[in-house]
């Protein structure tokens, strides 16, 4: 307005012409000359035609039009206008007027009509006079356009009409073709597209792309009409889409800009939501809003705000994506798909996120899978449940024959781009679930359970995987608690195996953190699963908690339908932390879906290998908590779960980890065991339960498990079986019950080699856990494989040893339960099995795999066969057949623990008669309810199945044991007659080869070594020394113990309990000596006289063994030195004079030693000591036990004469003067050896003897390959498991020598 008002005043005299310029060009210079001078030219234009021409002429230039003619020359000539904008705006008499027409005005309206005559012929003109147009034309030819929608359109007559109109009343055809386009259906069902063929094709889409431009910075998005009209025109092949995408906006620099600006703000809204603290109440740091919709609305709410607080940044206008998404719906997948491949780098998920384009996205979708979606489910929702729900419904198995066709790859392609957004249409999300599971039952896999596929090419194998974890997963976060859903996911997920579950999840792992809303979802997902497991408390009663835990766990149920890898991670987090709760979080998963336990069997596998410290950090002993948690979790989790966790994969996870060399998954596969089945390995057992130990699985269960005798048979066995088919899963390349069972048999040796900690009392610690689990292991395998499936699993014997490099021992654990009757498991009704396949004994021939007869003269020749028994040369001193006899047998065989079956029949009567009276009682009342009475009734019937078994084994066990001795005594001329090295080589051989190693096995064991040498004693086998072998076995095996861990020393103090309490019973009853220990000597009989002499330097070598280890400063020596004294407290010292020096070095660990373990130990022993010392007749004086020498005697009732208090002075030196007289020193011959070595070759031989005694290390970790291995590097071989006392476990040393370091 002030330009306006300069003009006018100057036009009009009121202002000087020069002075008006003067000031426009001020105004030019602070506004800017181009804005300036196109007001300019409309001021001028305005006030030029406001004169009237007569009266103006009259004036001359004077007059309004002559000040505006000077004023326009001087701004021209100061260069505020320009000639070329005063051409294209003024009239043809200001133009005159200026001198700038190359002649007079009517002259060149002459020539310009020409020129309009040639444009309406070309339709084309590069700028038209708009203020010249009148409103008249245009509408005509706005009700001229309305035709172009009728079906009865004329293109002929339309065309000649739209000419006459921008002929005749000067028409811009660039409006022409505006209105025109506006006016075009969105099909050309009546050719009506033609009519922009009149238009030059080149300037077209120029034109066209003008129109979008004027959409554009309005912040309204632009009509679909107008995209789909020109998508169609660009279909059609009017539109090159190359030009026309010049002008489409927003440009791509500033999409970008606009979707960081986008990301950003969503991530600041993500953190700013979920940012909560487990330690705050439920209803703190909620607003009102929350707090009315509870626990489970505060996810949508949290959600909204973000989508409603960032929707504003994203581009509310997208017309390149707008008319990607008309293409779509014109059916142009391919021309979309290359489009988008060349700016998928950009934000490319994103994309979706535009409405439009989302919604064409899922329309194209939906059009490729409905083909195959009607074919695999012609009969609706019934059939979907039926055939790809259910699986097996009715009873009905998966058609052989694919129901549907192969599903279009390009609607593959167009879910990766939809991705996450599929969660806005969730009728596409239900069809493209089924889909998916036809895809991957019928064309992901050639070969599965239903046999070959060869229907059709493969498609890529990881095209399904890609669509769960880019696009029905996450878009099943973003769908509000929707358990239907859920499980439609889960059905898809079902049918692929575990691996590639597992990349579905490793996938959607590392795309949560990358896209932030997905983000957002998860943490607020673990939001609220935080709030659940805050409110988790373990009652007191089990019923009261399953009540307690009902809303909770729906709650996290529906937390789980969306987000269950969330789920999943909090709740391990919770469980490593609070051990007391594992129940409660198990019973919490009651509702959760199917998805939640893949994704917390992909967590726990991650948890387990994530490579954190599983060693405890405040002890150095031991594994951290969070380790054992997570394994007592994973166990409560198999027990209550057991047929909706996949225990495959963890299984799987356990074997790899195993095989390289972790050492603490096996944690892991004893808690599952232990849930699942109920098999527990016992390691530290008294008396009585090793006599239970050595009855039937029944009497086991009863003895040592009393809580198990009621239990819900039907429940455990089936997940049993479970656990079962899992280790069996797959072809015999695949099973995992085999490689479990021999790398559990080898994880001893591995400690060793490849030490897992520094602290040896961790080291032992270990070694004993991987001995209980292997044991366990084969225990389940034992009890829930039939024997013909047991039998398959194992090879040969022979190859076992040989190929697979388990020592003998080992595999003569594994192949042991073919040699007895194998117990089969109790069924639900206690019902006694069938015993129609059981081995009666080493004498029952039965074909193995590979057809070798198992009869007890194959079994001798397999045991013949073993490598290493022959490089160490034991034939030469026992028979093949008395070791075969030896490790065939077990406890089971030679021990009938009657007194133990006697007393658990009558517990199992007393329990019944209990049941049923108060079963009686509660059937008088009125109000009893019903399930209280069937549980009732379902353990009286229980127990009386369990007293049923009891009775049954009893006989069958009384019966075994009398078979086995009466095959002994047929047997028994042929075991060691042939053995020619002497007695003394067969006690060794027997004790290193027979004892020694199974005695790292377990104290059960021990108890039946004793028996086998009892039994031996009793059935008086030639060749074979019982007083003999009990002297090998207090000189040579006692000082074994510095090399032994806790359990092997356990077992060392079972076995020598039994022996010293058999010696002490001889050396009390002469007539009972006679019966048992002389029969066995009769070619070389033992005096009484002499067997005292024995016994008395027995008592004194082992006090003197253990004092010393006690002196020691080496933590094991002290420590199994502690355990093998406590184990034989009760029969070990009997004479007085022993007693106190055994005092003495235990008081001085309790009281001088810092480590707290030992000192409990010494405390403890040193109470028992005195306990048993106070006993009446317990301790004997020394010349009352009998079998010292005359003049050790004349020393005691001098020195009793002179101090009163002989028994106190009778001291440990005098060992050393009989060791001296008898040349029986109590160091050890390697030791000796070494001692006395003065040449080179005997200073190797001694370092040789030294390796050997370390073998025995860590209870005997290391193979005879090990063993061959180091007996090379000092050329010569180790002829067996030597042992050096004093020696410990020193693993530098063997890794030195075994690695050459």
């Amino acid at each position: 307005m002030a330009v306006y008002g300069v003009l006018d005043a100057a036009a009009h005299g009121a202002k000087a012409v020069p002075d008006a310029v003067s000031e426009l060009k001020g105004v030019a210079a602070s506004a800017g000359a181009s804005e300036v001078s196109e007001i300019v030219l409309d001021s001028m234009w305005v006030l030029w035609n406001l004169v009237d021409p007569e009266a103006d002429a009259r004036a001359g230039d004077g007059g309004v039009r002559g000040a505006l003619v000077e004023a326009a020359r001087a701004l021209v000539s100061d260069g505020v206008l320009t000639s070329r904008k005063l051409k294209e705006t003024a009239d043809l008499d200001f133009l005159e007027r200026m001198s700038m027409l190359p002649c007079p005005a009517e002259d060149w309206k002459k020539k310009e009509g020409k020129a309009l005559r040639a444009q309406r012929a070309n339709l084309v003109v590069p700028r038209y006079k708009l203020l010249q147009e009148e409103s008249e034309g245009f509408a005509k030819m706005v009700a001229l356009a309305a035709a172009l929608r009728r079906s009865d359109f004329d293109v002929e007559a339309f065309d000649a009409l739209m000419e006459a109109y921008i002929g005749d009343f000067r028409l811009d055809p660039h409006r022409v073709l505006d209105v025109i386009v506006d006016a075009l259906p969105e099909e050309n069902f009546n050719g009506s597209f033609r009519v922009l063929s009149r238009f030059n094709r080149e300037h077209l889409a120029d034109l066209l792309g003008f129109k979008l431009r004027g959409y554009q910075g309005l912040g309204v998005p632009t009509p679909a009409a107008v995209l789909a009209k020109m998508a169609r025109l660009v279909t059609e092949g009017y539109v090159d889409f190359g030009r026309l995408a010049r002008h489409v906006g927003p440009p791509m620099e500033q999409w970008v800009e606009k979707t960081d600006k986008w990301l950003v703000a969503t991530i600041e809204q993500v953190n700013a939501t979920a940012e909560i603290r487990l330690n705050k109440s439920g209803s703190h740091g909620q607003d009102g809003a929350k707090r009315r919709v509870g626990l489970m609305g505060a996810l949508a709410i949290d959600a909204g705000r973000i989508e409603e607080r960032v929707r504003g940044l994203l581009p509310e206008d997208n017309q390149r994506l707008g008319l990607y998404g008309e293409f779509l719906n014109m059916d142009q997948i391919d021309f979309v798909l290359r489009e988008l491949q060349e700016m998928r780098g950009v934000a490319a998920w994103a994309d979706a996120a535009y409405p439009p384009f989302q919604r064409a996205l899922q329309s194209a979708i939906d059009k490729l899978i409905t083909p195959v979606y009607v074919k695999i489910v012609p009969g609706g929702v019934e059939f979907a449940r039926k055939y790809l729900l259910d699986g097996n419904f009715r009873g009905e198995p998966y058609p052989r024959e694919p129901p549907g066709p192969k599903l279009d790859r390009r609607a593959y392609l167009l879910l990766e781009y939809l991705g996450l957004y599929i969660h806005t249409d969730l009728r596409l999300f239900d069809k493209v679930c089924r889909v998916m599971k036809h895809e991957a039952l019928y064309y992901h896999h050639t070969d599965d359970a239903r046999g070959q596929s060869t229907y059709v090419e493969e498609i890529r194998p990881e095209t399904v995987e890609n669509i769960l974890a880019h696009v029905i997963l996450p878009g099943l976060m973003l769908i509000p608690s929707s358990p239907a859903k859920a499980w439609e996911a889960y059905e898809v997920m079902s049918v692929l195996d575990y691996e590639s579950r597992a990349i579905v999840f490793s996938c959607l792992e590392t795309l949560m953190p990358a896209v932030p809303i997905l983000d957002g979802a998860d943490k607020m997902a673990e939001h609220q699963t935080k709030q659940v497991l805050k409110r988790v408390f373990k009652p007191q009663d089990r019923r009261e908690q399953r009540d307690l835990l009902k809303p909770l766990a729906r709650r996290l149920s529906h937390i789980a339908a969306g987000a269950p890898f969330s789920v999943a991670w909090e709740i391990i987090q919770a469980a490593e932390q609070y051990s007391n709760l594992h129940e409660c979080y198990a019973e919490a998963l009651n509702y959760c879906p199917e998805l939640l336990f893949g994704a917390l069997v992909h967590c726990l596998c991650y948890k387990l290998c994530d490579g954190r410290e599983k060693i405890d950090t405040d002890t150095g002993v031991g594994f951290a908590p969070w380790v054992q948690n997570l394994s007592r979790f994973i166990g409560v989790v198999c027990k209550i779960h057991s047929w909706r966790f996949e225990i495959t994969q963890l299984l799987e996870l356990i074997v790899k980890e195993v095989k390289s060399g972790d050492m603490f998954m096996p944690l892991v596969l004893t808690d599952i065991i232990k849930s699942m089945t109920g098999i527990e390995s016992f390691m530290d057992l008294s008396e009585n339960q090793l006599q239970a130990m050595a009855g039937s699985r029944a009497l086991q269960r009863a003895f040592l498990c009393p809580r198990h005798l009621v239990p819900t048979v039907g429940s455990s066995g089936r997940d049993a079986k479970r656990l079962l088919d899992a280790l069996l899963q797959g072809n015999s390349d695949n099973k995992l019950a085999f490689p479990m069972l021999i790398l559990l048999q080898k994880a001893r040796r591995l400690v060793a080699i490849n030490p897992v900690a520094s602290d040896v009392k961790f080291l032992m610690q270990w070694t004993d856990k991987a001995n209980e689990v292997a044991s366990q292991y084969l225990d389940f395998l034992v009890n829930t494989m039939s024997r013909e499936a047991y039998e398959k699993l194992l090879p040969p014997l022979d190859s076992l040893v040989n190929d697979y490099g388990l020592n003998p021992a080992e595999a003569f654990q594994l192949f042991r339960p073919l040699l007895k009757p194998m117990e089969s498991a109790e069924t639900e009704d206690g019902e006694i099995g069938n015993e129609s396949s059981k081995m009666e004994g080493v004498e029952y021939a039965q074909q193995n795999g590979n057809g070798d007869g198992l009869t007890f003269s194959g079994l001798a020749k397999a045991v013949e066969a073993f490598t290493p028994l022959k490089d160490v040369q034991l034939w030469t001193n026992l028979s093949p057949e008395f070791y075969a006899l030896f490790w065939s047998l077990s406890a089971y065989d030679l021990v009938y623990p009657k007194d133990k079956y006697e007393s658990e029949c009558k517990r199992v009567q007393e329990m019944m008669k209990m049941r049923e009276d108060k079963l009686r009682y509660l059937q008088r009342l009125r109000d009893t309810p019903r399930d209280q009475l069937v549980l009732l009734d379902r353990e009286i019937q229980a127990l009386n199945g369990c007293h049923r078994q009891l009775l049954h084994d009893s006989t069958r066990h009384a019966k075994r044991v009398e078979d086995v001795k009466q095959q002994l005594s047929r047997t028994k001329a042929t075991l060691l007659t042939q053995i020619k090295s002497g007695p003394q080589l067969i006690a060794e051989a027997f004790l290193h080869h027979c004892v020694l190693p199974r005695l790292r096995v377990g104290p059960l064991e021990a108890y039946f070594c004793f028996h086998f040498v009892m039994l031996m004693n009793e059935l008086q086998v030639p060749g074979f020394r019982t007083i003999l072998v009990f002297d090998k076995l207090v000189k040579e095996i006692v000082p074994c113990m510095a090399n032994m861990t806790d359990q092997e020393a356990t077992a060392l103090g079972v076995l020598l309990e039994k022996v010293f309490g058999v010696m002490e019973r001889w050396r009390n009853d002469e007539s009972l000596f006679n019966k048992e220990c002389s029969i066995s000597n009769t070619d070389n009989k033992v005096s009484r006289e002499h067997y005292l002499t024995i016994n008395w330097r027995w008592q004194y070598r082992l006090a003197k063994q253990l004092t010393a280890y006690l002196k020691e400063e080496q933590y094991v020596l002290k420590h199994n030195a502690l355990l093998v004294a406590m184990k034989i407290v009760k029969v070990f010292p009997r004479i007085k004079g022993v007693a106190p020096h055994l005092r003495e070095a235990a008081e001085e660990v309790r009281n001088k030693d810092e480590r707290k373990d030992l000192k409990t130990q010494a405390t403890r022993y040193v109470g028992a000591l005195d306990a048993e010392a106070a006993r009446p007749n317990r301790m004997v004086e020394i010349h009352l036990f009998g079998g010292a020498p005359a003049d050790r005697l004349e020393q005691v009732r001098r020195q009793t004469d002179a101090s009163g208090n002989g028994a106190q002075t009778s001291g440990m030196g005098y060992m050393e003067d009989v060791a001296v007289a008898n040349g029986q020193q109590s160091r050890s011959r390697g030791k000796r050896k070494a001692d006395e070595a003065t040449s080179d070759e005997q200073k190797k031989k001694t370092r040789k003897a030294e390796v050997g005694g370390m073998c025995t290390a860590v209870g005997g970790c290391i193979s005879f390959y090990w063993q061959k291995a180091i007996g090379k590097v000092h050329g010569c071989i180790v002829s067996g498991p030597l042992c050096v006392q004093g020696v410990c476990c020193n693993l530098s040393l063997a890794r030195n020598v075994l690695f050459g370091q």
